[in-house]
């Protein structure tokens, strides 16, 4: 895995997070997981040609490129083996807009108002005619070495880039990007997203959907960018860590999205949280 890349979280805002990763990345560093984010968020992705991938529906991306993510959104980001790579995430949630009242809730229905893994990319030339990437860049320059002054204007740009994109989304002569996919795979993460909890199996998504059970791990592999196994997983693993936000306790958590033991479902969260469940319960307890 290539190390040539620096991260930086900014989060002493109200409201948003913004991570911003610049560097050389190998491709196969990112081939082997999904991402999930607990919050609404978007990436804008400054430099670095690849392709990315969310809920089997693939998108190629190009410098300039904004894609749009809720938190029931499993993706995968590919970057092609030694480009420069530059990308921000915004991660924000009902915070930033607490004082607008209900009307604030107007300004994440371009995350909402869509199927996942449709609708999910802003190309470079409508985030450049409506200056949004000038807006990201000064929002950039805003976080890293905050005044007081400089967060109250952090959290004006934020709302701004939102109602830009609401703008954009909501425009009807806007030609909408589709993304590239696959219909046997997209009923069978229906199917997954609907089973997961249940003692699901390769051979019973095989049966369901009359195909060859070799047959279709292939293909989904190639669409998703992760096997069957992995993708139910990862998909147990975030509705476990969404039972835990609400203080459902952990030993009926694991339990109702589908492990049937402790033991495995341990090493697993381990494995692809970088923490035990118990530190995960710690973590968003004290938030």
């Amino acid at each position: 895995m290539n190390e040539n890349y620096i991260k930086q979280l900014y989060d002493d805002n109200t409201g948003f997070r913004l991570h911003y990763t610049i560097g050389e990345f190998a491709g196969k560093s990112t081939t082997q997981y999904l991402h999930y984010d607990v919050e609404l968020s978007f990436i804008y992705f400054i430099k670095g040609i690849g392709e990315i991938k969310i809920e089997g529906k693939k998108y190629d991306i190009q410098d300039g490129d904004l894609i749009l993510l809720k938190p029931s959104e499993l993706y995968h980001c590919i970057v092609k083996d030694g480009t420069h790579h530059e990308r921000l995430v915004l991660y924000f949630n009902g915070d930033l807009v607490k004082n607008f009242g209900t009307v604030g809730d107007r300004f994440f229905e371009p995350f909402y108002n869509r199927n996942d893994g449709f609708e999910n990319k802003i190309p470079k030339e409508l985030i450049e005619k409506d200056k949004i990437d000038v807006l990201l860049l000064e929002l950039l320059e805003l976080v890293k070495k905050p005044t007081d002054t400089d967060k109250l204007v952090s959290q004006c740009k934020m709302v701004e880039i939102l109602s830009k994109i609401r703008k954009i989304i909501g425009d009807s002569t806007v030609e909408k990007i589709k993304s590239v996919d696959n219909k046997i795979i997209n009923n069978v993460i229906a199917y997954i997203n609907q089973n997961f909890h249940t003692d699901i199996s390769l051979e019973e998504i095989a049966k369901e959907f009359f195909v060859d059970k070799f047959y279709i791990s292939r293909l989904f592999k190639e669409q998703v960018g992760v096997t069957v196994w992995n993708y139910v997983i990862f998909r147990r693993i975030s509705a476990f860590n969404d039972l835990i936000r609400v203080n459902t306790p952990i030993e009926q958590a694991y339990l109702r999205v589908g492990f049937q033991n402790y033991s495995n479902f341990f090493r697993l969260y381990k494995k692809h949280m970088n923490m035990t469940p118990s530190e995960y319960k710690k973590k968003v307890s004290n938030k």
